[in-house]
């Protein structure tokens, strides 16, 4: 015959005191890291995890060069006033950047963009006209 023994109140409170012991650790303190970190990152911040919380550092892009001396020769061409200042500024864009002043060669390389499209619309609106009044005189005169 098999002998069952029928659990007593002792043996459950030590079953679960036994349990208790198994339980998670607390959190690490704030601003303490876990082992591990997760680093995603795109082309303007990373987010870097650590101990739960995101902390966002962002990282600058290289700022691109974009000359606009050309263009902007171009443009003068097309329509002197804002031609020359396009120019100008295109050739103070291009000596801000060899001289590391990126905040400012970017604002100066956006107003010689500036001006280019202007030259080229007003070359082009200065063009239409000289055509439209000699295509009327043409026919006024005969």
């Amino acid at each position: 015959m098999a002998l069952i023994s029928k659990p007593n109140n002792f043996d459950m409170e030590q079953h679960a005191h036994d349990h208790s012991n198994t339980q998670i650790p607390p959190p690490p303190a704030y601003g303490t890291p876990h082992p591990q970190q997760l680093q995603t990152s795109s082309s303007q911040v990373t987010i870097v995890t650590t101990g739960g919380f995101q902390q966002p550092e962002v990282v600058t892009a290289p700022v691109r060069n974009y000359d606009r001396t050309f263009s902007a020769i171009v443009g003068t061409i097309c329509f002197l006033p804002t031609g020359i200042c396009a120019l100008i500024l295109a050739l103070n864009a291009k000596n801000q950047f060899r001289a590391g002043d990126t905040d400012r060669a970017q604002t100066s390389n956006n107003w010689a963009s500036r001006l280019t499209e202007l030259s080229f619309i007003c070359g082009g609106v200065w063009i239409g006209l000289v055509i439209f009044f000699s295509i009327r005189s043409k026919y006024i005169h005969e």
